[in-house]
């Protein structure tokens, strides 16, 4: 995680503001369950990633189903260097 205190100082400036960090230190696909257990309904959400290209398909597949817009999707795939 970066930008800690940046993301912090907007917590506190925009009341609508919500910031949910979910790192997926085990590796082993927790990433949408974890924010769907906090969010169990994303429709009007914005969702900005960013991870692997594995974790970016798993959290669109999963947050679409639970009405997010795939408009509202917003990720930073981490693709491979060739």
């Amino acid at each position: 995680l970066f930008l800690e205190d940046q993301i912090e100082a907007w917590r506190q400036a925009l009341p609508d503001f919500r910031y949910t960090p979910v790192p997926d230190v085990a590796g082993k696909g927790q990433v949408p369950a974890a924010v769907l257990r906090d969010y169990p309904d994303l429709s009007g959400r914005e969702i900005y990633a960013s991870g692997p290209p594995g974790l970016i398909q798993a959290l669109r597949a999963a947050f679409v189903g639970q009405g997010l817009a795939a408009s509202r999707f917003f990720f930073d795939s981490f693709e491979h260097a060739r």
